[in-house]
């Protein structure tokens, strides 16, 4: 195997110089410019099988992404190669990658690093840098776990090891704007870094440096415990600050790993001009220093491949490729050895079908890892939790009540100790059927790995939030599930008058009261068109709704009986 890892470098090299620069429409570059490549893998989400499509079509899965990888990387040449990944590499995961903490999903990019240097049963299938920045899922668990993830060492964790001890990340994790929150230094004092800001490599003596920085939304998204001694700063100020500090070096050349991200319509083929892009992410290129040339953007597992102005006015290149491994970006530039700067740039959004060549031929390191980590979680993930001798199903009766949303509301108000919940149709997955109930099917019913929050609103905004369910303009049916208060309705009644009563604790809502309620960021910001959840008053963010509920079943009596209690009643 390791003749076959030199062979394949030696193969990668002799073929560089065949090789023309990605960008097919760009004529050869002169001997004073050097061609670099980046594929960027974001928001993974540690979806490390192949159980995403795209097309109707699978794709993904540790092997079949490894091949394409693998592939650009051969053709480019892995001096000339960067993968980057910007932000939630782990966190919301599958239950093959999460119930390990993610560390299949850390192990395979350490696949790529080259490093041999380690007692390790996977040996590396190439060797380029692999640089990360942290996005918000990676603080799901404590700083500590987040640090021991990069670091390495089991820590305190309970789980079987895939390496044991676990070695760490080879990749080189940065982030420009995370803070500990010192009150005894200035919040913004470089010595209160979580991470370091960037890292600069040198491709042919063309030194290019790359910044990370993380939306500054985390605190409101992720468990409040996990980010208190945090502060995250405004993502275009700390990325600017930290070119300043290395333009007075002579860095010219600047890609951005942004876990911030907006939206487009998607297309075949390399970057175009005079595309519509939204979201917070035009806004923050439109504040980046003029020397920045690329941005590989995250979070919002859209499609983003444009060109936006800095606040110099000059063109950047801005990528995204959806996320669970459904894509990932090839970027190419070239920069000019005279000036150091990127002379241009271009970008295509290569969909890993495993249906199609490479795909069709698994690389057989990543594959191992695949089949290794199955072998760690199918006994988990077959863990049984609790037993029914019911249907617990996401059908609602025909007064609207379904006894799956009623479970799942009430451990979420349980987990927040709020007085209400309230969550949409469409969070739950799947039912659940007579027999065993097993770790697995946690993850089937919750698969989007959404924080539970607690907000507040008075006892009138919950009124209206139901007559939603009639007037919104995203559907017209009546689907949002509750707990901890009963309602009635009249559907013949006009719009905005269907809701007859509320009703909390025995006696009627108090309009004027605020009650707290739990739920999910998705819905708290209007999700589903539910536009009053946006006058809720924030509170604290909680645990993700698969670990909330995993925990409230097993509580519960055995067999798990949850028959509808009449909460939701038409009249």
């Amino acid at each position: 195997m390791q003749i076959l890892f030199l062979s394949l470098l030696i193969a990668s090299e002799l073929s560089l110089a065949e090789t023309p620069a990605p960008d097919q429409s760009h004529a050869l570059q002169a001997e004073s410019s050097v061609n670099i490549t980046i594929l960027a893998i974001n928001d993974f989400h540690g979806q490390i099988t192949s159980g995403k499509q795209v097309n109707n079509t699978p794709v993904g899965g540790l092997g079949s992404l490894a091949s394409y990888l693998t592939g650009i990387i051969h053709n480019a040449g892995p001096n000339h190669t960067i993968i980057a990944l910007p932000g939630d590499l782990t966190g919301a995961s599958t239950p093959e990658s999460g119930l390990l903490l993610d560390e299949p999903s850390l192990i395979f990019y350490n696949l790529f690093s080259g490093n041999i240097s380690k007692d390790q049963p996977y040996y590396p299938i190439t060797s380029c840098p692999v640089i990360a920045t942290v996005g918000n899922h990676e603080f799901d668990h404590s700083v500590s776990e987040l640090l021991r993830k990069i670091n390495g060492g089991n820590g305190n964790t309970s789980i079987p090891h895939l390496q044991d001890p676990y070695p760490g990340s080879e990749a080189k994790f940065i982030s420009s704007n995370i803070y500990y929150n010192n009150s005894s230094l200035n919040s913004y004092n470089p010595e209160n870094l979580l991470l370091t800001p960037y890292t600069v490599k040198i491709v042919d003596s063309v030194p290019v440096a790359f910044i990370g920085a993380t939306t500054i939304s985390t605190p409101s998204i992720v468990s409040h415990d996990n980010v208190k001694d945090l502060v995250f700063r405004d993502e275009a100020d700390a990325i600017n600050e930290q070119v300043k500090i290395l333009q007075n070096q002579g860095i010219h050349a600047f890609v951005v790993l942004l876990h911030e991200g907006g939206s487009q319509d998607p297309y075949d083929g390399q970057t175009r001009d005079n595309v519509n892009v939204t979201g917070r992410v035009v806004d923050i290129v439109s504040h980046l220093d003029g020397d920045v040339d690329i941005v590989l953007s995250a979070h919002t597992h859209n499609f983003t491949n444009v060109y936006l102005n800095n606040s110099e006015n000059k063109s950047v290149l801005v990528t995204q490729a959806y996320s669970y491994s459904k894509g990932f970006a090839n970027v190419s530039f070239s920069v000019n050895t005279s000036d150091d700067e990127i002379e241009w740039k271009s970008a295509s959004i290569v969909i890993p079908y495993t249906n199609q060549y490479p795909g069709t031929q698994p690389n057989q390191e990543a594959s191992f890892l695949l089949n290794d980590t199955l072998n760690l979680t199918n006994p988990l993930l077959n863990t049984v939790i609790s037993y029914t001798d019911m249907n617990i199903n996401t059908a609602r009766d025909e007064n609207g009540e379904s006894n799956m949303y009623d479970l799942v509301t009430d451990s979420m108000r349980n987990a927040m100790k709020t007085d209400i919940g309230l969550l949409n149709e469409g969070a739950v997955r799947a039912d659940i059927y007579p027999g065993n109930i097993t770790e697995e099917k946690m993850y089937e019913l919750l698969p989007f790995g959404n924080n539970i929050i607690a907000v507040n609103m008075t006892g009138d905004q919950i009124r209206l939030v139901l007559e939603e369910q009639w007037n919104r303009t995203v559907a017209t049916d009546h689907n949002i599930q509750i707990s901890g208060f009963s309602y009635t309705y009249n559907e013949t009644k006009p719009v905005n008058n269907k809701i007859q009563s509320l009703s909390f604790n025995g006696s009627v809502m108090d309009p004027d009261k605020e009650y707290s309620v739990a739920t999910i960021n998705y819905l708290a910001s209007g999700g589903d068109g539910y536009s009053m959840m946006t006058q809720a008053i924030p509170g604290v963010t909680g645990p993700l709704d698969v670990d909330v509920l995993t925990s409230y079943i097993k509580e519960l009596l055995v067999p798990l009986s949850i028959v509808q209690d009449g909460r939701i009643m038409r009249v």
